[in-house]
Formats: C-alpha cells, structure tokens, sequence
C-alpha cells in the first residue's frame, strides 16, 4: 500500500488484491519477474489514481469539492443512515455513489493502462522513426471516461454552479 506524499494527491484507493478481485489479473504475480518488482503493480495502481485525478482537477472541469469528497470516504460509510433524514440520506448515498464510480475508473484505468503499456508517460516520439504520435485521446480509458461521467467529474465548467450529483 503506497501512502500520500509527493507524488500521490490521496493514499492508494484501491489495492491489488481488490484489482485482482474485480479484473481477475492478479498485477504481483504479472510484475514478479520483472526488474524493480517490489511495489511495482501498487505503482500501477497509485498512477492510474493520480493520473485521474490530475485529468478531473483540469481548470475546464467543475470539481470543487473532490479532495473533500474522497477524504470523507470512511466517515460517510460509518454513518448510520437510519439515524438521518431521507434527505441526509439522499445525499450520503450519492456522494459514496461518487466515490465508488471513481474507484471503478480506477480500476479501468488501471487495467488499461497495464494492457497498453507506459504509454501515458511517452511524449509520443518514436526515435528509430522520427515520427510523432498523437496519444492525448489514447490516454484516458474510455471505460474508465464512462465511470468518471456517471459521477459527474466530467461536467464542463460553464460558471458558477449550484449543481449536485443526482445518481441514476
């Protein structure tokens, strides 16, 4: 498990053994005979995170209150909901809805990221041919996009907004 600190936003959300559960691709076993193994497929995971998060903190993207939400994470889920009104309710369930989706695109980015290489780090250059190519719509996994949007971390920000995340 990899922490919070210079290069990760949030401690890892989501854990190999809960990627191998949901992907059936068990990444320590992919990753043990490979150079600088230790902790590799929890990289993987840590980078697919920050990656996400990076791509929904884009200045063209409405997300405010992300940092809180994903901070508040254990204290929503400790919450009993008999003891709220429906409408405190409403809004736990849909901010632990938030939360789940973006552990989905996780996990897609993750997966996606592991099929198709390093190639979110490439600057797209291939030296040997001198040629340049374009991976900025390659980058983001499009299962992962999906997930992102049902939370509502792609809405375009178009001026102030009031909006909440209503689940579907």
């Amino acid at each position: 498990m990899i922490e919070k600190g210079i290069f990760y936003d949030f401690e890892q959300l989501i854990t190999t053994d809960t990627f191998k559960y949901f992907t059936g691709t068990d990444l320590k076993r992919e990753y043990q005979f490979e150079e600088e193994s230790e902790n590799k497929a929890d990289r993987l995971l840590c980078d697919a995170q920050q990656f996400l998060i990076d791509y929904i903190k884009k200045p063209m993207y409405e997300n405010n209150g992300f940092d809180e939400l994903i901070a508040s994470e254990s204290d929503l889920r400790e919450i009993d909901l008999d003891s709220v009104s429906d409408k405190e309710k409403q809004e736990i369930e849909a901010k632990l809805s938030q939360i789940n989706y973006f552990k989905r695109a996780i996990i897609h980015q993750a997966q996606y990221m592991f099929l198709n290489g390093k190639k979110y780090l490439s600057d797209g250059y291939d030296r040997k041919t001198g040629i340049t190519t374009d991976f900025n719509g390659l980058l983001l996994a499009p299962r992962a996009e999906h997930s992102l949007r049902m939370a509502g971390f792609l809405n375009i920000r178009r001026g102030p907004s009031n909006r909440k995340f209503i689940p579907r």
